[in-house]
């Protein structure tokens, strides 16, 4: 679940297939991500995503809303806005192609609502993103989920 915010946030994934020495079978990974606005935490508004990254002829995405946009295929990098009402999701499926390893892709994400700051998810949030940095720090203070999933 990526929540959208007033501020533009961009997502990134460099390896949807990818071979170590640990793997010596090239590992085929197909994601899904669903993005939209923190529930009750914005009034009106829309939820855009912008396709910012993606290797051509290396990874497919397709866009879905359960109809609240026409279900879309992108192949090659353009510079389409998608849009859909507060309260509705996206959803983005990334498909690596056959045996290819350039399967980076990217997209920006963010709303144009109005936020209710005494929201009850805001709290939520907070809670769980301090949990979370608690699990993700690095000895030099910093976050890593690569580091943290080495160590663990």
């Amino acid at each position: 679940m990526i929540y959208a915010y007033t501020e533009k946030k961009t997502f990134n994934f460099d390896r949807l297939r990818y071979k170590t020495a640990k793997f010596k079978i090239p590992t085929y990974g197909v994601c899904s991500y669903t993005v939209k606005n923190p529930v009750g935490g914005y009034t009106g508004g829309k939820v855009y995503i912008k396709i910012a990254k993606l290797d051509q002829g290396g990874v497919t995405l397709y866009i879905s809303s359960d109809g609240a946009v026409k279900d879309t295929t992108i192949t090659s990098l353009t510079h389409d806005v998608y849009s859909i009402e507060n309260g509705k999701e996206f959803t983005i499926s990334a498909v690596p192609a056959l045996n290819s390893y350039q399967t980076e892709f990217g997209f920006q994400y963010w709303n144009d609502g109005t936020k209710n700051p005494n929201a009850s998810i805001w709290k939520l949030l907070a809670a769980h993103n301090e949990k979370i940095a608690a699990h993700l720090k690095t000895s030099d203070g910093s976050f890593s989920l690569t580091e943290h999933v080495k160590n663990n």
